[in-house]
């Protein structure tokens, strides 16, 4: 039986599949200190939340340069 404390993480697999990467670069970003935030269970079990996946998106979140354009052209004093 499943912990429900536990459901809705999920594994390095899972997770990138979701961020359109692969395993490897989570595993990767984990290495060197990068990426979305992530819990370890016991000595191997890496899971990652949602909500720190949904985190991770918006945090990196840009703008294309013709939306910048049009913001700063909002601001241009007249």
């Amino acid at each position: 039986m499943r912990d429900r404390h536990f459901d809705g993480l999920l594994s390095t697999r899972e997770a990138a599949r979701i961020l359109g990467l692969k395993a490897r670069t989570l595993e990767n970003w984990r290495r060197v200190g990068t990426g979305p935030t992530y819990s370890r269970i016991g000595v191997r079990s890496i899971r990652y939340s949602r909500k720190a996946l949904q985190r991770y998106i918006e945090e990196h979140e840009q703008m294309s340069p013709s939306d910048m354009a049009a913001l700063l052209n909002g601001f241009k004093a007249r």
